[in-house]
């Protein structure tokens, strides 16, 4: 039988424990609205891209004029399209997966090399964040563009802030699968 101490040590321990699943729940729920958002504004400016480039051939081939800064536009948005999908790609499970061996292996194998993958995933764009983090830093510092004065000049940091923003939530979101604090491990 549980005394008045033991008891009041009980709550306090399921209370910590509540508090450490809501204070994981909010985050997994910011972490979860910005992927979607970054997924929403990829999908957005994939939308308008398509419209960019069909009014450009259709410039091109009936008015034999085609928009300036087209192909820089394009170019560089691609990158961002790509980015920004990322983290909501890693946390819905939709990134390539090879399944060869999981026939021949056991679900606990299965599982945990999931979780090692997820580790060196999370590595991976950790280490591409921390690459691309000096070029962002200077594209900022020197008001870096793409494309040439008598066209498009298309300033390159935002896009670059892009790409390490999304590889931090790529990473991150790496991470929860490997600790098991995410649904992408789930099948």
């Amino acid at each position: 039988m549980l005394n008045v101490n033991e008891k009041a040590v009980d709550k306090l321990a399921l209370t910590g424990v509540a508090q450490s699943h809501a204070s994981t729940d909010l985050m997994d729920r910011a972490l979860g609205w910005a992927n979607t958002a970054c997924h929403m504004v990829a999908a957005f400016w994939l939308f308008a891209l398509a419209i960019l480039i069909t009014l450009d051939v259709a410039s091109r081939s009936l008015l034999n004029a085609p928009f300036t800064g087209t192909a820089e536009i394009v170019a560089n948005s691609i990158v961002s399209i790509v980015f920004l999908q990322l983290p909501s790609a890693v946390r819905s499970g939709g990134m390539l997966r090879a399944e060869v061996l999981d026939a021949f292996v056991s679900d606990a194998f299965k599982h945990n090399m999931q979780r090692l993958a997820s580790v060196l995933g999370a590595l991976l764009f950790l280490a591409v964040a921390y690459s691309a983090w000096h070029p962002m830093v200077e594209a900022w510092k020197i008001s870096e563009f793409a494309g040439n004065e008598s066209t498009v000049q298309i300033p390159l940091f935002p896009i670059r802030l892009l790409l390490v923003v999304a590889s931090v939530l790529a990473a991150i979101e790496f991470l929860l699968i490997a600790l098991g604090r995410s649904a992408a491990i789930e099948e």
